[in-house]
């Protein structure tokens, strides 16, 4: 009970943290202790205590990261302007390149999937990891990213309007046929005598229609 006392410390104090350091101090420590829990045999509850700590520090660590001014290196500052101090490293922070893209990916799921990936885990008697957080991080990211499809039309092309009138009407039509909460658009570009008609699509689902339609 005492041990599991100190990650209520831990769980209050992250929530006090407003620093990069102060939230790696309490990941670390979780990530220890979720180690000992494993070691001592004081079962999953234990170590998901800790590991939710750490998938909430590393987290925040995260959204930090994406927002913080990255350090210039060895870069110089034009003359008559004063030197600042630049942003410490990660190497200074103590942070890997490794761990720095996985707290980024982590931070850029949204706080509601983060939140139904980490009851799934519990719920499913597993062990909670930031590696798995940041799979689904990725697995989100490409289930929810613009999927373009370029098909070209193979006639000569006037360097005029009807294409573009001509782009228009087939994204109506589409439309009419994706359902009218299709974000469909069809772009058209002219070069070298030759028409290109580029469709962007939110879903893989859109995608997928349309290839049966062609």
């Amino acid at each position: 009970m005492n041990a599991l006392a100190t990650l209520d410390r831990a769980l209050l104090k992250l929530a006090e943290a407003r620093t990069l350091p102060d939230l790696k101090k309490i990941r670390d420590f979780a990530e220890a202790f979720k180690a000992y829990a494993r070691a001592e045999k004081m079962g999953i509850e234990a170590q998901n205590y800790a590991g939710e700590i750490v998938a909430e520090a590393t987290r925040r660590m995260g959204e930090f990261l994406l927002t913080a001014e990255k350090n210039p290196g060895a870069r110089r500052y034009p003359k008559g302007t004063a030197k600042q101090a630049p942003p410490p490293t990660l190497k200074e922070l103590g942070i890997s390149k490794k761990q720095s893209a996985i707290c980024q990916d982590i931070a850029r799921l949204p706080q509601e999937k983060f939140r139904e990936h980490i009851n799934a885990i519990k719920n499913s008697g597993q062990v909670i990891t930031t590696g798995a957080l940041a799979m689904a991080a990725k697995e989100h990211k490409r289930k929810t990213r613009p999927v373009v499809l370029d098909v070209q039309h193979f006639q000569p092309a006037e360097a005029d309007s009807r294409e573009a009138v001509l782009a228009g009407q087939l994204s109506d039509k589409l439309k009419r046929i994706l359902g009218s909460k299709s974000n469909i658009s069809v772009n058209v570009r002219i070069a070298n005598g030759w028409t290109n008609f580029a469709f962007d699509y939110l879903n893989d689902s859109e995608v997928k229609k349309l290839l049966e339609i062609l």
